[in-house]
């Protein structure tokens, strides 16, 4: 062991000693460019609604402009928010993004969460109606010459120990005007 120590120990320690100077001016090098970077607490805001990404933004630190931030995106994460679909062609290395396909004109969207627009339509709609209370849960629209809604809605009378139902409650909002109630309909269970 000694003999080997003595024949390549200092040949051993050269790399070593080398590997590490030359991964400290390679580091030092790329600090130099890049600067830091960290995950970011900014947003992505799309058609007004923040979208949910599976991962954080990236911020980068210019070091010649301290005070710049340039901001990466998850791309994948940002486009399956807005509604993409997004996948990978491995035989020709390719990232393959398509337009998802749109509901039919006329025809209603698939229900989603509620924002709070349509909170404010529903609530102004609703605000005259006595004798059930309806807990929007899910919306639907529909674009025609203003944008129908179609809620989906916990109703229950207003007495004790009344059993909740669903109920859909259609709401039309004018292009100019205030939002009403078009009709309350049972929700048909499949």
């Amino acid at each position: 062991m000694k003999r080997l120590f003595k024949r390549y120990g200092s040949f051993v320690v050269g790399i070593v000693v080398g590997a590490m100077l030359f991964a400290g001016i390679t580091a030092l090098a790329v600090g130099e460019i890049i600067g830091a970077n960290y995950a970011h607490e900014s947003s992505v805001i799309f058609d007004g609604e923040v979208l949910e990404l599976p991962v954080p933004l990236i911020a980068v630190v210019d070091s010649e402009n301290p005070g710049f931030l340039v901001n990466y995106m998850p791309v994948r994460g940002v486009l399956e928010a807005m509604g993409y679909i997004v996948t990978w062609d491995p035989d020709n290395n390719d990232v393959l993004v398509d337009t998802p396909i749109a509901p039919p004109t006329g025809a209603f969207s698939e229900d989603r969460d509620l924002t709070e627009e349509d909170l404010a339509v529903f609530e102004e709609a609703m605000q005259d109606l006595t004798g059930v209370d309806y807990e929007p849960l899910k919306v639907a629209t529909q674009v025609v010459a203003g944008t129908n809604y179609r809620f989906l809605c916990n109703a229950t009378v207003v007495y004790p120990d009344a059993e909740t139902t669903l109920k859909y409650v259609f709401i039309y909002l004018p292009l100019d005007g205030d939002p009403e109630i078009i009709e309350i309909v049972d929700v048909e269970e499949d």
